[in-house]
């Protein structure tokens, strides 16, 4: 198991790969360049709205396909800076390192590099190494505050629920384990859950994917792609907000939906009075 810690500078970034050599690329701008920083415009509370733990240590998962992949990074990206920056620590689980920045929702100051430092990047080949990875997280003397596994196809058999719902236990395990134990001080009731996990699938393998989640998830949101450049967020089948990149692939608003209310956003999947 390799960690890495990932630094994003305005003007020199770094990333080290976890490969056999001990290779760090340095890439630099002239100082009044500035970084190609993508932006999300967007009400301040949205994402505490359709991410908030609401107490319970549960994990949640999104849900898209491949078109909502860099969306689904951007929005968890956004999240552990939020942990961050009260204080917490965040291990951000994926592959490999990620080929661009991350979206950036405009309305909020982007994450200095004392808030990225807390954020601790884990590129795992597989399936049986991330087991390992999950299960020896019991045994740390640390607790994180949020552990993120980015991208949980790459450790999936893409055609066995087995699969899909095996990693789901563990990972719902681990969020029980970890929100018992993170400090309260760095993660209000309100926040994000102690494990954030993403999955892009094809369209077609959703419906049984949804009857896997709602054991192991009080909230599924799932990404959806309706034409070019606009993307439904749907919360426990419910539409709680669409987003729409403007001509210029930079910005993005995101538009609450017109029916959705606080209530509605309250209710966890297993809740009877949302069947």
């Amino acid at each position: 198991l390799f960690a890495f810690r990932s630094v994003f500078f305005y003007i020199i970034y770094a990333y080290k790969f976890s490969s056999n050599s001990d290779v760090i690329l340095f890439f630099c701008a002239p100082k009044k360049t500035k970084p190609h920083w993508k932006s999300i415009e967007m009400n301040t509370d949205s994402l505490v709205d359709i991410f908030a733990n609401e107490g319970r240590n549960r994990m949640q998962l999104l849900l898209g396909t491949d078109e909502t992949t860099e969306l689904a990074t951007s929005v968890m990206f956004n999240l552990t800076t939020q942990v961050c920056g009260n204080g917490g620590c965040v291990t951000w689980v994926r592959k490999a390192p990620l080929e661009a920045l991350p979206l950036v929702p405009s309305w909020d100051p982007r994450p200095t590099v004392a808030v990225l430092r807390r954020i601790e990047y884990v590129y795992l080949d597989g399936r049986a190494e991330l087991v390992r990875f999950l299960n020896a997280m019991h045994s740390l003397g640390d607790v994180v505050d949020c552990l993120v596994i980015d991208g949980l196809q790459a450790y999936c058999d893409k055609h066995q629920r087995a699969s899909f719902a095996g990693l789901l236990a563990t990972a719902d395990d681990l969020a029980n384990w970890i929100g018992d134990r993170r400090p309260a001080g760095r993660c209000p009731v309100v926040s994000p859950p102690p494990v954030i996990v993403s999955c892009s699938l094809p369209e077609s393998q959703h419906p049984a994917l949804r009857t896997v989640a709602t054991i192991y998830t009080d909230h599924l949101i799932e990404l959806k792609r309706i034409h070019n450049d606009n993307v439904e967020i749907h919360r426990n089948g419910k539409l709680c907000c669409s987003i729409t990149v403007d001509s210029d692939k930079r910005i993005f608003q995101i538009q609450q939906a017109p029916t959705t209310t606080a209530h509605q956003f309250s209710h966890p999947i297993n809740d009877p009075s949302t069947n």
